[in-house]
């Protein structure tokens, strides 16, 4: 459904680790969409801005604090798809 394994989503947020961040202390850093969730237009799992918000060039691990006070701001531009 999102095109890649648990494994190799382990593997991308592991390179992107800042210091300090373990599988071990999951929960006071979380996974992050770089382009909320709530930017994307989709109804369903097939829709091209589902794959866009679930892919692994949209995830990242981001404290969580960071993350809290990120919300659902956008620090880049992003047109999504449009629903015809």
């Amino acid at each position: 459904m999102v095109g890649f394994t648990i494994k190799e989503l382990k593997k991308h947020l592991e390179k992107q680790f800042a210091e300090g961040m373990s599988w071990k202390n999951y929960g006071d850093w979380e996974i992050d969409h770089i382009i909320p969730l709530s930017a994307h237009n989709f109804s369903d799992v097939n829709h091209i801005d589902f794959k866009r918000a679930w892919s692994l060039d949209n995830l990242q691990p981001m404290w969580k604090i960071e993350n809290l006070q990120k919300s659902n701001k956008l620090e880049q531009s992003f047109q999504p798809s449009l629903a015809i």
